[in-house]
């Protein structure tokens, strides 16, 4: 949570006015590959404190995922609330004409699309670059020049976002703020005493105080992770959802040349697999989680925080919501097996951190 997220805050509030604002973050696994940098607690503190009147978790799931599914994922969590009207997002470039433009030209022919990407990614190009190569072809330089707008991530994320309710029928404002800081979440994660400066008001103490006994032990996290993929069979590699075009051979003999989750990364790395895409992999077959699992009805997140300025949205969300071990009652005695999937993270995300107090459900924080 960084300078960067206040603005963002800072903006929807002056420029929307909404009754409360609303952060669906990201569990205890990132869509980046790995585990948070701190457990999803301590984060929506810092959320709270930093701007945000309630912090949601986007199920792991979906938060552990390629950019439209993540993007998928949360716009039907936010429609499912039946109170959201309005979705703000950080964009490198914040004009809502070029993501119109853009979403048009990506999701009509989409069959025809979707096979010329295909083409683009067997000459060894990236699923990103096939996208924008694409686009690119289809879109007038007068109205926005594709390359250089998909070669920036928050735009990439944010055009997901726009593709995403349109083909939900989700009938939500857009707001885009445009970022300016130029700060960068991964440098800060690199070395955090040399970029305090960057981290958002409130933030700063807790982060400094945590990381310092809680911080993601990456030994174990390389154990549990390798020894997943190497126990794994090729089917079961095949069914993590990042995986496609016969990866999973190349997984497969990866990991069993390998001793460490390092050593496995390097081995992978090519101009088409992004890293990213290999890390998610490796954590979605460590937490279990399917293809099927992200295309499924699920649709519910926990409330991980909240202001008591706020607490009436708890009442006004027609959509199930999760606040504490009572309300598995909505499950009618069979948990979906995406929940299950949410516990194993928690667990998971304990042992790798040794924070025994990072328990699946804690008293709701409450500032």
């Amino acid at each position: 949570m960084h300078v960067g997220h206040k603005f963002l805050f800072d903006s929807a509030k002056k420029e929307l006015k909404p009754d409360a604002v609303l952060a669906l973050m990201s569990g205890n696994f990132v869509q980046r590959g790995e585990p948070a940098i701190l457990n999803e607690y301590y984060r929506s503190e810092i959320a709270l404190n930093s701007g945000a009147d309630i912090a949601l978790e986007l199920p792991t799931v979906y938060s552990c995922a390629s950019a439209n599914v993540f993007a998928e994922g949360a716009v039907k969590v936010l429609k499912n609330l039946g109170c959201v009207n309005a979705l703000a997002m950080g964009a490198e470039d914040a004009n809502p004409n070029a993501f119109k433009v853009l979403a048009d030209i990506q999701l009509n022919g989409k069959e025809s699309f979707s096979s010329e990407i295909k083409d683009e990614m067997k000459k060894g190009l990236s699923y990103i670059k096939a996208m924008s190569e694409v686009t690119a072809r289809r879109v007038s330089l007068k109205v926005v020049d594709a390359k250089e707008f998909l070669s920036k991530p928050n735009n990439v994320l944010a055009l997901e976002y726009y593709k995403a309710a349109l083909k939900a029928n989700f009938p939500i404002k857009f707001y885009f703020v445009k970022r300016e800081s130029g700060i960068k979440s991964e440098e800060i994660r690199s070395d955090l005493t040399s970029n305090l400066s960057s981290l958002a008001p409130g933030s700063k103490e807790l982060i400094l105080e945590k990381i310092k006994d809680y911080y993601v032990r990456k030994d174990e996290l390389s154990a549990l992770a390798l020894n997943a993929l190497q126990k794994s069979s090729l089917n079961d590699i095949a069914s993590c959802p990042d995986c496609g075009e016969g990866l999973e051979n190349r997984i497969k003999e990866a990991a069993h040349l390998s001793t460490n989750l390092y050593e496995f990364y390097e081995k992978m790395a090519s101009s088409r697999y992004t890293l990213s895409r290999i890390k998610r992999i490796s954590m979605q077959r460590m937490l279990g989680i399917k293809k099927e699992n992200q295309t499924s009805s699920y649709n519910y997140a926990r409330v991980l925080g909240i202001k008591k300025i706020a607490v009436d949205f708890l009442s006004i969300a027609s959509g199930k919501i999760i606040v504490s071990s009572n309300d598995e009652s909505i499950f009618n005695g069979k948990l979906p097996k995406e929940y299950e999937i949410e516990k194993e993270a928690n667990r998971l995300y304990s042992l790798l951190t040794h924070d025994a107090s990072c328990t699946f459900y804690k008293k709701l924080l409450t500032i």
